[in-house]
């Protein structure tokens, strides 16, 4: 049990062990490192676990037995020194897909056996919840399957819940559409052949309706033509009017000028003619 506690593992330690020991330690050869792990008992550290030199006992690192913060985990520092893959594996829970970590505490289950289960069960065979984990890790441990049949499985499961998840909403569709449509799928299936020759006809008279436009599309632009033209002359008729009103105008402007002066040369003449009986004389003064 001690040294299941000192690899991370949930130990059912004894009253003797929680009473008087203060920490337990192992030397272990992991791979190809050889170090010494320890771990506390009933203290605020008994969550870590120290890695040490066995030479020296200086501390190399520290790691976390569960999640906590950024601290590494114990976990993923064994399963990398044993060179075994950190496996994500396909589960469910409540009817939903969901994954499960593979631990370095799950492998241990296949190696140490606590003496209290030899006698009534096999790597947790009696346990429900980790049957999945220990069917699984049995087949990499034995080479029964790889990364890549683990990532298939892992998409089926999610394939698995989003299909369930369609076929919910599917039903709830059928249901909502049961409940405030009374009629029978016969009847629907009918009024939708129904209403696609109501389309069919439709898109023909559209069609129809489009050929008779464009024709008279057509003659409505050789009017539009000739209505331009007109348009045009229209037009220059009227600039050509309007310069001949501003020569009219400019030639009412002389005619009055001359009438001016002849009116005046008429009052010079008759001036002329009144006077001339009277001698001119220089007024003295």
């Amino acid at each position: 049990m001690l040294l299941k506690h000192v690899v991370g593992g949930k130990a059912v330690l004894t009253p003797a062990v929680r009473d008087h020991v203060l920490s337990a330690r192992a030397e272990v050869v992991i791979g190809e490192q050889h170090v010494i792990l320890k771990r506390t008992v009933n203290d605020t550290r008994s969550g870590q676990v120290d890695v040490l030199d066995p030479r020296t006992l200086t501390t190399l690192n520290t790691y976390a037995v569960q999640a906590d913060g950024d601290r590494p985990l114990l976990s993923d520092y064994l399963l990398t020194a044993l060179d075994f893959l950190r496996e994500t594996i396909p589960s469910s829970r409540d009817g939903k897909a969901t994954t499960r970590d593979l631990t370095f505490t799950d492998w241990f289950a296949h190696v140490y056996r606590e003496a209290r289960n030899i006698d009534r069960e096999v790597v947790g065979h009696l346990d429900t919840w980790f049957r999945t984990k220990r069917t699984a890790l049995f087949k990499l441990m034995s080479a029964l399957t790889d990364s890549t049949v683990l990532e298939l499985s892992r998409k089926l499961g999610e394939l698995k819940e989003e299909l369930r998840k369609k076929t919910d909403e599917y039903e709830h569709v059928k249901s909502f559409l049961g409940a405030t449509d009374p009629r029978t799928e016969d009847q629907l299936r009918a009024e939708l052949t129904s209403l696609r020759d109501m389309l069919q006809r439709a898109d023909a008279a559209l069609a129809s309706l489009r050929h008779e436009l464009e024709e008279s599309t057509a003659a409505d632009a050789v009017l539009r033509q000739d209505l331009r033209a007109a348009v045009d002359s229209a037009r220059n008729a009227t600039q050509d009017v309007l310069a001949a009103q501003d020569l009219v105008e400019a030639r009412a402007a002389v005619l009055a000028q001359v009438e001016l002066d002849l009116s005046r040369l008429d009052r010079s003449t008759t001036a002329i003619e009144k006077l001339s009986p009277f001698d001119f004389v220089v007024c003295p003064r």
